[in-house]
């Protein structure tokens, strides 16, 4: 249910998939490109640790909306892959390397981020999105290797990247607005920190990647063992 309305909101593309052919834009050039921002929102969260201020989350903000256009790019290259006069299976590949090596790019700047300014639970909780993340992007490989049809969980990609971006540039606009924390006038503790938008999402790709790498091992071994009788 939850795959069919990711569906339904990447078809909002679909008009942009027919322009390559009148401006020559390929599937590998909007991999590339996709790839390029990724390492630009990494950087956005690196410069931002590095800034040494704490209450400024406008770098969360900018992270954030890198993340979140690179994976609308992912989402058109998809679609462009998908298209037999535009595209190889060296494009599959391609786009595959590029992406995996995307994501582990803008794990490194959220992690940087985290850690430097001690929120040490968040950061904990943003390298065990990283080990479901890439788990679960392995064992989806080696299954389609081995011709098993992929049909466990919904958090794939596009929805991990819709996550983290859109509640990353939500945390910046919100900080914008608002402020780095939240207290009534008589409270001398905030009730509610700004960083919060951004981290709990975190939290919710961590487990349930790793929850969905788990799942994807049983329907492996229960696939393989159907197929073996």
């Amino acid at each position: 249910m939850i795959k069919n309305k990711i569906q339904k909101i990447s078809s909002i593309f679909n008009p942009v998939i027919n322009l390559p052919k009148k401006l020559k834009i390929f599937p590998n050039h909007v991999t590339t490109i996709s790839f390029i921002i990724n390492i630009v929102g990494s950087v956005i969260f690196i410069i931002g640790a590095e800034a040494e201020q704490r209450d400024n989350l406008s770098y969360v903000g900018w992270g954030g909306f890198a993340i979140l256009l690179a994976g609308i790019m992912n989402v058109i290259g998809y679609k462009l892959t998908n298209k037999p006069k535009i595209s190889s299976r060296f494009n599959f590949f391609y786009k595959s390397f590029l992406e995996r090596y995307g994501e582990l790019l803008i794990f490194l700047g959220v992690c940087y981020y985290l850690v430097s300014y001690n929120y040490f639970f968040s950061s904990l909780f943003s390298f065990i999105a990283l080990i479901g993340s890439m788990m679960m992007n392995y064992i989806k490989a080696r299954a389609e290797g081995l011709n098993i049809k992929w049909e466990v969980g919904f958090i794939e990609k596009p929805m991990k990247i819709i996550t983290l971006g859109f509640f990353a540039m939500i945390c910046g606009i919100f900080n914008y607005f608002i402020g780095s924390h939240f207290s009534f006038q008589y409270l001398p503790l905030p009730i509610f920190e700004t960083i919060i938008i951004f981290t709990v999402p975190i939290a919710i790709v961590a487990i349930f990647s790793n929850i969905v790498a788990v799942k994807g091992i049983m329907y492996c071994k229960r696939e393989l063992t159907l197929n073996r009788k």
